[in-house]
């Protein structure tokens, strides 16, 4: 499937992205305060002619994987109600990089080389002058709107989530950089439900105390849910977008490190790598819906470690795109994408950013002139 440029733009203008190491992926109390939610309905069986019954699409087979197999692929996932992390991973080209080890700065733009605007903005601008939504919601969207919470880059919870890119490019580069947030770093998450706030621990936090002068300079990453099915923000004009999910960074000063190939960060490439070479040679092809099915996989799992939960649901949830690139058939795919990960040298940086502090541009250099010199006159 291949998406209008907005999504490139979403997702490219700061280098997708798109995590969490596998052994402390998932916070023990993100969800405790959300019910489970019931399992998919299933359809009443019709009887019908054996002539007249379709030959079956190949389903998503039960894929059995080693009790340590199964650990990292339920920890490399995130659902609505499990969302809270502390390491993220986002792509970036070369030469993006090349900017990033000169400024020292990781967020660097609020928009596009060519001045538009990721889709998250574009949506928070909707709900901000929305009559549609509540007070409480627009407040949250003009905060975000503003100066010091207005840098963007945009990360997944894992590596190979957004290996492949999505939309007209093909990729976000091939250069992976892991980002580690401070230990007292907030956490929201936006869907069609509206606005929810979590500190590092998945206590809620609750959206007056996190809009507060002090706390909301905790706030460092939104976990970002579009469904096209359940806008409920004012965004009818733009719902026939496909549904997709990514965490949005929008606070440096709440980052304690970001590197770049390093040794812990090629062993995560090589181990998200060989997890996908043991699901690829059994899975066939799913059915022609299974991405587009994702909205409703993503909103009915609420704990990626949920023992109850089979493969597919724990698949589902290591997913950002409703795209067939990333159906478990792609495992191959993505496992090749992986292995294209450029080797640039290894950077580690400590952040030491204020709130709100503005990124210095370079000046242009003047011409050095003698001493005596004067502009010509030209008649």
């Amino acid at each position: 499937m291949r998406v209008p440029a907005w999504v490139v733009v979403a997702l490219g203008c700061a280098g997708c992205a798109t995590p969490e190491q596998a052994s402390n992926a998932v916070s023990s109390n993100a969800h405790a305060a959300d019910p489970a939610r019931p399992s998919l309905p299933t359809e009443p069986s019709v009887e019908a002619p054996a002539s007249a019954v379709p030959r079956p699409v190949a389903e998503v087979p039960s894929v059995r994987l080693d009790a340590e197999q199964e650990r990292y692929l339920a920890a490399s996932g995130v659902t609505r109600g499990d969302y809270v992390r502390s390491e993220f991973y986002t792509w970036t080209t070369k030469a993006q990089l090349t900017e990033l080890r000169g400024k020292r700065r990781l967020l660097l733009k609020d928009r596009a080389d060519d001045g538009s605007r990721a889709f998250f903005d574009r949506r928070l601008e909707l709900m901000r002058d929305s009559a549609e939504v509540l007070p409480e919601q627009r407040l949250v969207a003009r905060r975000l709107l503003k100066q010091d919470l207005g840098l963007r880059r945009f990360a997944w919870v894992n590596p190979w989530g957004t290996a492949r890119g999505w939309g007209e490019s093909d990729t976000y580069g091939h250069v992976l950089v892991k980002v580690r947030l401070k230990p007292q770093a907030i956490t929201a998450r936006l869907d069609g439900t509206g606005w929810e706030f979590r500190d590092r621990e998945g206590r809620v936090v609750q959206v007056g105390t996190a809009l507060s002068d002090e706390v909301v300079k905790r706030l460092a990453v939104v976990f970002h849910n579009w469904d096209p099915k359940q806008s409920g923000d004012g965004m009818r004009e733009i719902e026939a977008r496909p549904a997709f999910r990514e965490f949005v960074l929008v606070n440096e000063s709440m980052i304690e490190t970001w590197e770049v190939d390093t040794p812990e960060l090629r062993d995560r490439v090589e181990r998200d790598r060989k997890l996908l070479q043991a699901i690829a040679p059994q899975v066939s092809q799913p059915a022609p819906s299974w991405h587009t099915e994702l909205a409703t996989r993503w909103s009915h799992v609420e704990a990626a470690a949920d023992p109850s939960a089979d493969f597919d649901q724990r698949y589902a949830a290591c997913l950002a795109f409703s795209s067939a690139d990333y159906a478990p058939d792609q495992a191959d795919e993505l496992a090749r994408a992986l292995s294209e990960t450029e080797r640039s040298g290894a950077l580690d940086v400590r952040v030491a950013v204020a709130f709100g502090e503005p990124v210095v541009r370079p000046r242009p250099k003047q011409p050095r002139r003698p001493p005596g010199w004067r502009k010509r006159i030209m008649w």
